[in-house]
């Protein structure tokens, strides 16, 4: 019971740092156990690392990157990108986004390469790991990956997305997130990378190159409760790309996901 409402306790203050940086650093002022706080990166790259992996979490173009690989195996990496996103009309009602399908809401795209990017402090607490937020917005909505990563475990990550004004508002709206899965060489070039993907009732995950993976939880949450995610890869698109679709939702919405190796 106890160590249930430690996790319990130190997962409500990592959201609550997402949710609000401000009161969270009052809290961390008042805490001597957490130390170790750097300072925002001045050439927008933060390296985290744990005594299997390392992240290389940077925005060339304002675009969220994730570079990682294994500590004893550096030459194999992989990236994940987070370069826009749109509206769709589900037309068949699945939850999920078919090119062939539904009808995309043009005006809705939005590209983050024109958003401005913030990286916070990094937070360095020891047991219960390393914490760092990369916040992109523009002057209507925002989003914030807040990063975790424990001792021997995978980067756990909170993307939230923050008043958020749908372009068309209706119930069989969805919102999808284009996210790019790679995986490099050691000379930095792309290679050719098939994904698959496994569902269980409470994630949906995506194996991609030799051994990595993007776990995303199959639900979402807002101040509407639980909102459906559905995830889809469509090859007539491009082999690396998939679609995260977000039921609709009002104005705010957060949503959990791993990366790692196996």
């Amino acid at each position: 019971m106890k160590k249930f409402y430690f996790f319990r306790m130190f997962s409500f203050i990592f959201i609550f740092w997402c949710l609000s940086p401000n009161i969270f650093y009052e809290l961390l002022n008042n805490n001597s156990n957490i130390q170790n706080i750097t300072s925002p990166s001045s050439q927008n790259a933060v390296f985290l690392s744990n005594d299997i992996l390392e992240f290389q979490i940077t925005n060339p173009q304002n675009i969220t990157t994730y570079t990682f690989w294994e500590k004893n195996y550096p030459q194999e990496k992989y990236i994940i990108q987070f370069p826009y996103f749109f509206e769709a009309i589900d037309i068949n009602k699945d939850g999920a986004y078919s090119n062939d399908i539904d009808t995309k809401i043009n005006q809705s795209f939005t590209n983050l390469s024109s958003f401005s990017t913030n990286f916070s402090s990094i937070i360095d607490d020891g047991a219960s790991g390393i914490h760092f937020n990369l916040t992109s917005k523009n002057e209507y909505f925002q989003i914030k990956f807040c990063n975790h990563l424990f001792s021997n475990q995978d980067l756990t990550l909170e993307v939230i997305i923050e008043n958020y004004s749908f372009v068309r508002p209706e119930n069989d709206t969805l919102l999808i997130f284009n996210i790019q899965l790679s995986q490099i060489d050691e000379n930095g070039e792309i290679l050719a990378t098939d994904l698959s993907v496994t569902n269980t009732s409470q994630q949906q995950v995506v194996k991609f190159g030799n051994n990595a993976f993007f776990d995303v939880d199959s639900y979402a949450y807002s101040n509407q409760g639980p909102r459906n995610v559905e995830l889809s890869i469509d090859q007539n698109v491009s082999k690396n790309t998939i679609s995260v679709a977000y039921e609709y939702f009002n104005r705010s919405i957060i949503h959990n996901h791993r990366i790692g190796i196996n």
